[in-house]
């Protein structure tokens, strides 16, 4: 028995050598070397993945880095394989497949085995956020006028109303006391005279103004003129027959001269200065005129 020395690669003839001389070569003293086989591949290593979070509903494209990356033949999150695009030895670019919310490992498989799985390798699905809320609209205002002075209790209807933060005349706030997704009931504010939009604002947004939303302010009516009043007669008493004028202070008659409309009614029509009345007195009975 023998043990072979080193050599290159290939075939060579083994000879014995004694006192009688070198065996000569044949084929049955081939002797081949052979190259060692090569090492097998290092494992995979993955050492970061950006971004590190994306939806459950998948579609979200991420770096993976690290090394001994080339040549992969599956790259999962948490077991679910996702679509590689791009691999090479340092950076895989890969699209994460959709999964239910929640941190999983990211894993690369190549001929070298599947990568050890660490803090590096960590991806986070999240659950997609709730779609925004709807903007309101206003669709009817009852009733649809009311005084400047304010106070005018009125009812907003129309959808996507609830959770109102302002309730706007022309761009004056009124004051909410009921807020619900389809009626508001709020007091108006002062304002000038005139037509104006009434606006909602919800975390949705503020509703768009139109035909359905017109509020008109108007003015308050001028007071009724004041009653006339007697402060005076002079003189006080005549004679039943009448006849002499009587003057009496107050309001100057601003209309027609009235007339009488009985025969124990006095005729009366304005003197100067203002603010005093002539009376010439019927015929009748003596009376007091006094109640």
């Amino acid at each position: 028995m023998v043990t072979a020395p080193a050599d290159g690669a290939g075939t060579v003839d083994v000879t014995v050598t004694t006192a009688g001389g070198t065996s000569a070569t044949g084929a049955g003293d081939h002797f081949t070397y052979l190259s060692p086989p090569p090492p097998p591949p290092a494992a995979p290593t993955v050492t970061g993945v950006s971004p590190a979070s994306g939806s459950t509903a998948g579609g979200t494209v991420v770096d993976i880095t690290g090394a001994d990356l080339g040549g992969a033949t599956a790259v999962d999150f948490g077991g679910v394989q996702g679509t590689v695009t791009t691999d090479t030895p340092t950076l895989i670019v890969v699209t994460a497949p959709a999964d239910g919310a929640g941190t999983v490992d990211v894993t690369v498989t190549t001929a070298g085995g599947t990568s050890a799985t660490g803090a590096g390798d960590h991806f986070t699905y999240l659950s997609p956020p709730p779609p925004p809320p709807a903007a309101p609209t206003v669709t009817g205002v009852s009733p649809a006028s009311g005084s400047t002075a304010g106070g005018t209790v009125v009812d907003i209807t129309g959808a996507d109303l609830g959770g109102a933060t302002a309730v706007d005349f022309g761009g004056v706030q009124g004051t909410v006391t009921t807020d619900t997704p389809t009626l508001i009931v709020v007091t108006a504010p002062a304002d000038g005279a005139g037509t104006v939009d009434i606006t909602v604002t919800t975390a949705g947004g503020t509703s768009a103004t139109g035909a359905g939303d017109h509020f008109t302010y108007l003015s308050p009516p001028p007071p009724p003129p004041a009653a006339p009043t007697v402060t005076g007669v002079s003189p006080a008493s005549g004679s039943t027959a009448g006849g002499p004028w009587s003057t009496s202070p107050g309001p100057t008659w601003a209309g027609p001269r009235p007339s009488t409309s009985g025969a124990s009614r006095p005729t009366l029509w304005p003197t100067r200065p203002p603010r005093s009345w002539c009376s010439a007195r019927p015929t009748g009975p003596a009376r007091s005129t006094s109640r």
